[in-house]
């Protein structure tokens, strides 16, 4: 199956050290660490030319399902998000909603979470807001690409310039 993003990067690649960040900042509940997160990402923004190249791009935080952010009290997409587009001077636009409560995905296979997550996102904007703009995807982990692919799929439909998915840990 062919992607329905351009290209996903990461600055950091599964290690015992990255985990524990993403986990202190979700299980453990230190939404704090989000700035601390993309103050990692932006530096590697810099580095990386793909990223460097795009033009103008919006940054839209993957949504949690309502179930899921009130469990939480936070959408860690959006804590790495919002300070991210501070420091890069990005505007974060919530684009899209969570249409359907899923299981947690860090127990599934990949044949599994892409049945999971199908048809779980819709878009929160008209599509004219995205259409011909460069979009990022901000999420904490890239496992087997099935969110960033659901989400793309929907984010595609709105005919943008590109969709480039940028996550701070690549599995």
């Amino acid at each position: 199956m062919k992607p329905a993003f351009d290209f996903a990067v990461a600055p950091l690649r599964s290690s015992d050290d990255s985990i524990s960040l993403i986990h202190q900042l979700k299980l453990l509940k230190h939404p704090e660490l989000g700035a601390d997160l993309a103050g990692i990402v932006a530096n590697f923004f810099h580095e990386e030319r793909r990223l460097r190249e795009l033009k103008e791009p919006l940054l839209i935080p993957v949504p949690l399902s309502g179930k899921r952010l009130r469990e939480r009290q936070f959408n860690q997409a959006e804590v790495i998000a919002r300070p991210l587009g501070t420091a890069l001077d990005f505007p974060v636009l919530q684009a899209l909603k969570r249409v359907k409560d899923t299981q947690r995905q860090a127990t599934l296979s990949r044949k599994e979470r892409l049945k999971n997550l199908r048809k779980s996102f819709a878009l929160r904007v008209r599509p004219e807001v995205l259409a011909g703009q460069n979009l990022i995807l901000i999420d904490d982990v890239f496992t087997t690409g099935s969110t960033a692919q659901e989400c793309s799929k929907v984010l595609r439909a709105a005919r943008p310039a590109s969709i480039t998915v940028l996550t701070v840990v690549r599995a």
